[in-house]
This record gives structure tokens, C-alpha cells and sequence, in this order.
């Protein structure tokens, strides 16, 4: 998995699994070190792996909040087609 969030470029990846990770996922998970946004103090997993039953007993992902990011940014009007 950590391979993939370097390849796709991306900051953080998670995984959504059928079956429990195994120690050796979970290690390599945890090797893959963690994020942090240049404007914040927290800090995330990169790798994060949840189960299916996870999911559904409320357990979510940590990510950084962008809110107040979306919230300032401006909206992009696109021109209607035809005029």
C-alpha cells in the first residue's frame, strides 16, 4: 500500500478490506510514516487500513480537516453551453 500512495503521488491512502489486515500489512502501514499539512500541528497516518466491520461500527479514517480551506475558496462559475 505505500507503494501505491507513492506512485499515484498522493499524500495519504486508505485501505477498505474485506478481512482483518495481517501484522505484516499493519507494519507496512505503519512504516510508511505520517502526513502533515504546512499549516497544521496534527499529524496523519499516510497509511491508514480499515475492515468493512470497521466501517460499519463508525470508525472512519484520520484526515485533516480542509473545511475552513473549502469554505474561503472561490467558486468556479463555468459558462453554460450556447452562450
Amino acid at each position: 500500500m505505500p507503494g501505491g500512495v507513492e506512485r499515484e503521488n498522493a499524500a495519504m491512502g486508505v485501505l477498505l478490506a474485506l478481512e482483518p489486515p495481517t501484522k505484516g500489512m499493519l507494519s507496512e502501514a505503519s512504516s510508511a510514516g505520517r502526513f502533515q499539512l504546512p499549516c497544521a500541528e496534527r499529524t496523519f497516518p499516510k497509511v491508514q487500513i480499515f475492515t468493512v466491520e470497521d466501517y460499519f461500527a463508525g470508525k472512519r479514517a484520520e484526515l485533516p480537516d480542509t473545511s475552513d480551506t473549502l469554505k474561503k475558496a472561490k467558486p468556479i462559475t463555468k459558462p453554460e453551453p450556447g452562450i
